[in-house]
């Protein structure tokens, strides 16, 4: 389900919901993304970059919300990295990032 609390806290699974925005429609963002693992990783305090553990989805089916998962593993830390890359030519959604200071 999510975590529970707020603000997120370090060495707890964290869920939280991004949008992708459309390569092919300028302003607009993209309805039910294809999603491959890879597509998304995480680096803790500054390290090097790895795939998340679990690839994100499509939630609601059909919608424009990225469901993105970080197990307790990719959560802990003091400062935790999500990036995002559409790894198809030419890509249908840009390239994002979120930045999470989790407490401790």
């Amino acid at each position: 389900m999510g975590a529970p609390y707020n603000p997120p806290k370090s060495g707890e699974d964290f869920v939280t919901y991004v949008r992708l925005k459309d390569m092919a429609v300028a302003g607009r963002y993209k309805v039910n993304p294809t999603l491959a693992s890879g597509d998304f990783t995480v680096s803790i305090d500054d390290g090097n970059e790895a795939p998340l553990g679990t690839t994100p989805t499509v939630s609601p089916a059909g919608s424009a919300w990225v469901k993105v998962t970080l197990a307790v593993g990719e959560f802990t830390g003091g400062n935790i990295k999500v990036a995002w890359s559409d790894q198809t030519v030419p890509p249908e959604w840009a390239d994002g990032y979120i930045c999470i200071p989790p407490t401790a």
